[in-house]
């Protein structure tokens, strides 16, 4: 079909892009956006109780190493102490955790200080964003 050379709209007639479309472009616009813009750590809350109840473990771990072996894994052991016995622990009766207790919920080594003097020894996850000395840090005592 051909369109005559005079043709006019008619009136009335809408050349206009049709709301719905309009609408639409928004909405796909919008999802978009959202998941885009969408937080990374939605998951942090559970997070952060797994790695609360891990420094549990560990410190449990630690006071059972503690009374087998009669002293706390030292700095160079670390906590690789409670699943493999150190060549030094006479009486080791471990492994004291499951090994995948060694890592945080975010695939971080928990950091273990072991005691000096009369304080306890400290075992600490770092939390979400991998820096110590932040609040999200979770330290046993």
């Amino acid at each position: 079909m051909a369109v005559p050379l005079d043709y006019a709209p008619q009136p009335g007639a809408r050349n206009a892009i049709p709301l719905a479309w309009i609408l639409a472009t928004i909405c796909v616009i919008g999802v978009l956006f959202s998941v885009c813009a969408a937080p990374r750590n939605v998951h942090t809350p559970a997070r952060r109780g797994t790695a609360e109840s891990d420094v549990s473990a560990i410190g449990l771990g630690l006071d059972t190493f503690k009374d087998d072996v009669g002293r706390y894994p030292t700095a160079g052991e670390g906590l690789g102490a409670l699943v493999t016995p150190p060549a030094s622990a006479a009486n080791w009766n471990g492994p004291y955790l499951k090994r995948r207790t060694l890592l945080d919920p975010w695939a971080r080594p928990y950091l273990y200080t072991s005691p000096a003097g009369s304080s306890p020894p400290r075992v600490l996850s770092v939390g979400p964003d991998g820096l110590t000395g932040t609040p999200d840090d979770i330290a046993s005592q």
